[in-house]
């Protein structure tokens, strides 16, 4: 991932930040959604699709950061990255709380992770949003 890091200014310089968010969600999604074809032993391609994830995590974990300092005002600026990292602990949180309340397996939650992170990505590549972005 931090590797990868480096050249995701480039990248947004070059498509545009707004695209990139939603590539990287859609890259996610297909590699959670590819982990459901692993199975006990497969260690070269769990190595590979592991590291293949660090790509569109750096994204995930930098680009909605520079959303946030791009449409905001400095004054307010502090306020919306307090609440980003509130909406990334409780999402995480949840996805905790509903493995523990329910039982739910390591395979569906990847495929919940799958599925939103798909939804996420055809959403920022659909939806109007400012032109800035």
């Amino acid at each position: 991932m931090l590797s990868f890091s480096a050249v995701v200014p480039r990248l947004v310089r070059r498509f545009g930040l707004r695209r990139m968010m939603g590539a990287s969600s859609i890259a996610l999604a297909t590699l959670l959604g590819a982990a459901n074809l692993l199975r006990r032993g497969d260690e070269v391609p769990s190595f590979i699709l592991f590291a293949l994830t660090g790509i569109p995590w750096s994204m995930t974990m930098s680009l909605p950061y520079t959303v946030v300092s791009q449409l905001s005002s400095e004054h307010e600026r502090g306020r919306l990255m307090g609440c980003l990292n509130v909406f990334i602990v409780l999402a995480s949180f949840a996805s905790l709380a509903l493995v523990g309340a329910t039982g739910a397996s390591s395979e569906k939650m990847l495929n919940v992770g799958a599925a939103s992170g798909l939804v996420a990505g055809l959403l920022f590549l659909t939806c109007k949003i400012d032109d800035s972005v």
